[in-house]
């Protein structure tokens, strides 16, 4: 029986803590003997006498403590594994992932996070696909038609308020050959193209050397990743709101302003992980507008699906791959001006939307966070001895 600590960060935002339970229920499920460390409630100081312990493997979600030296260091003194999985693109946790520990497997949500350590000269890792958590409520497989029917038609939309952006010829640096690079990646970014695969066309075009292509990915990243996910998000939030649909908006940030202008546009507060996914339960309908990783899914997806509803979502690689076409509905940017009338005509034939949820949820099932501990110990079979 494998041993396993997973280390729980108390000051990660609340949808990391929900994903480290699915990972520790997977893990009990295939017959691991697994011990929770949560730093929310336990003192870090005692962490150290842990990790001193017999362990198989030791998890933790975006790297939390690699970059601690005492943590490397006692951790270094074991014959433990460190497994660290990284949600968020790892150009947020390079020092983290650049750590001193001997023994570390890493793995991301999406294909092209992994190509972007090979590109960063990091350590390379494995593409683990964001699962979805199972409702333990109540059958979702089970609703009916009727129960269908009695969810609101308001479209649930989680997200933050990065308002509408107006500049669609926007100018990225003073120097012309630059800009226009910059714009180039931006085009093809749009088109759905992944980012990644855009530096390596943009770096054999312009003929950058590795050095330049990498100075070229980071500026990139901060510049129009930002800016492409935000014109996305301004651009679906304005065309929603401007076609009367009614809208649940589930978000942080000021939004007195975009409230007082629709009357169809209701703000609620944020909330935790586990009471947005119970909300997915009361809508039909979910927007996923996540548009800067197209060979990885948002959580959204497979958490919508999970919970009965159908996913309205920006399309993507990896979805063309994973879903078919009668389980979701996809726009891409081109075409977000036609999701009003999509969504308003699966309003008027609530039987077809529910048959697409009923598909998206068949689907899923093979997508939970239970299987992804299945895909993780798959591999770290592959490379540990035990």
């Amino acid at each position: 029986m494998r041993t396993i600590l997973m280390i729980k960060a108390g000051s990660q935002y609340d949808a990391l803590r929900v994903f480290c339970d699915e990972i520790v229920d997977g893990l009990r499920c295939e017959h691991c003997c697994v011990t929770v460390f949560d730093a929310r409630k336990q003192n870090l100081t005692s962490l150290p006498d842990e990790l001193r312990k017999k362990y198989d493997l030791v998890i933790n979600f975006n790297g939390y403590l690699n970059d601690n030296n005492e943590f490397s260091s006692v951790f270094n003194k074991s014959n433990a594994t460190l497994i660290s999985i990284y949600v968020d693109h790892p150009l947020y946790h390079l020092s983290r992932i650049n750590n001193k520990i001997n023994r570390n497997i890493s793995f991301y949500s999406a294909q092209s996070h992994v190509h972007c350590m090979d590109i960063n000269k990091k350590m390379l890792g494995f593409f683990l696909p964001m699962g979805g958590v199972v409702d333990k409520t109540n059958d979702v497989g089970a609703e009916s038609l009727n129960d269908f029917r009695r969810r609101s038609d308001s479209i649930l939309y989680a997200c933050s308020n990065y308002g509408v952006v107006e500049n669609t010829s926007p100018r990225f640096y003073e120097n012309d050959f630059i800009n226009k690079m910059f714009l180039d990646i931006l085009n093809k970014v749009e088109l759905g193209d992944v980012f990644d695969d855009v530096i390596d066309e943009i770096a054999i075009a312009y003929k950058l050397n590795d050095v330049s292509k990498c100075k070229v990915y980071h500026h990139a990243f901060s510049k129009i990743y930002a800016y492409h996910r935000a014109r996305v998000r301004g651009n679906v939030l304005k065309t929603l709101l401007e076609s009367n649909l009614m809208i649940d908006v589930y978000s942080n940030g000021d939004w007195s302003e975009i409230e007082g202008k629709y009357k169809n546009l209701r703000y609620h507060k944020p909330i935790s992980m586990r009471e947005y996914l119970s909300k997915m339960k009361e809508h039909k309908f979910n927007i996923n507008d996540f548009a800067v990783a197209p060979d990885g899914p948002h959580d959204r997806v497979f958490n919508t699906l999970l919970h009965g509803g159908v996913l309205i979502t920006y399309n993507s690689l990896y979805l063309d791959n994973t879903i078919p076409n009668n389980s979701i509905v996809r726009f891409d940017f081109k075409s977000i001006d036609s999701l009003p009338k999509k969504i308003d005509f699966l309003i008027k034939k609530p039987e077809l939307a529910y048959n697409i949820a009923r598909n998206g949820y068949s689907i899923a099932l093979q997508h939970t966070f239970h299987n992804r501990v299945k895909m993780i110990l798959s591999t770290v079979d592959s490379f540990v001895d035990w």
